[in-house]
């Protein structure tokens, strides 16, 4: 049952490419993801394989994606599918992403989907999204409220707000499914107005369903619908 029926969601941020990262093992795990995703209200994804990624280069991820959407055509499943990549951050992330934008979403050079070392803050990451954003692309904080740094002052997260950092939260964080401290921080963060955009990080079967439905009830009734309709669905879908 679509618990959802009257909510469309975009999910931004997914792992579902087979064999591509530490998501999905093949084709028809998924394609059971993807099932999984209508059934609670997801109309799109961006599918965001870890880069770099062992030895897997850009094209296999293209590869894939071709793969997959082709099986979503033959399989009739009402979904749109995206590319995108989630890109470690590091010094040379400006120079990567302007020498292939396709790393961003959908190529276009204008989002990227960023994540920062769960362990902490590197010292030069300011100046690295400073610098992509002088070139005119907006990085997407992963799951800010898994970095030890934020679990210790959420905080911490406002001068990469008030420069155009968008926050992504993940929306298994607030139900715990990362630990009591994430869940905590993930709940500071959106009740005090930081979170931009909520998304699901799956990277296995069933974790759409256990995510989505309660998290975005949660997000309803911490930020309101109007906020809530636009961390799921309003915001996502001015990225393409």
């Amino acid at each position: 049952m679509n618990l959802l029926k009257s909510v469309n969601f975009i999910d931004i941020h997914t792992h579902i490419l087979p064999g591509i990262d530490d998501g999905a093992r093949d084709l028809d795990e998924s394609l059971l993801i993807i099932k999984e995703a209508i059934g609670v209200g997801v109309t799109e994804m961006i599918l965001t394989p870890h880069f770099p990624y062992g030895g897997i280069k850009f094209n296999d991820i293209f590869d894939q994606f071709t793969s997959v959407v082709k099986a979503v055509s033959q399989a009739g499943l009402d979904i749109t599918l995206h590319l995108a990549t989630e890109l470690m951050l590091c010094p040379e992330l400006p120079e990567l992403i302007k020498g292939d934008k396709r790393l961003t979403i959908n190529g276009k050079g204008q989002y990227v989907l960023i994540e920062m070392p769960l362990q902490e803050i590197p010292f030069y990451a300011p100046n690295v999204l400073f610098r992509l954003l002088t070139q005119g692309v907006t990085p997407i904080w992963a799951h800010p409220e898994r970095c030890y740094e934020v679990i210790k002052d959420y905080k911490t997260v406002s001068g990469y707000v008030n420069n155009g950092v968008l926050l992504q939260i993940n929306a298994g964080s607030p139900l715990g499914r990362y630990g009591n401290k994430v869940r905590k921080t993930s709940m500071s963060l959106l009740k005090k107005g930081f979170g931009d955009i909520m998304a699901s990080d799956t990277h296995k079967k069933g974790e759409i369903n256990a995510t989505w439905p309660a998290a975005y009830t949660y997000l309803e009734k911490t930020v309101g619908d109007t906020k809530a309709a636009d961390m799921a669905f309003c915001l996502p879908s001015r990225l393409f």
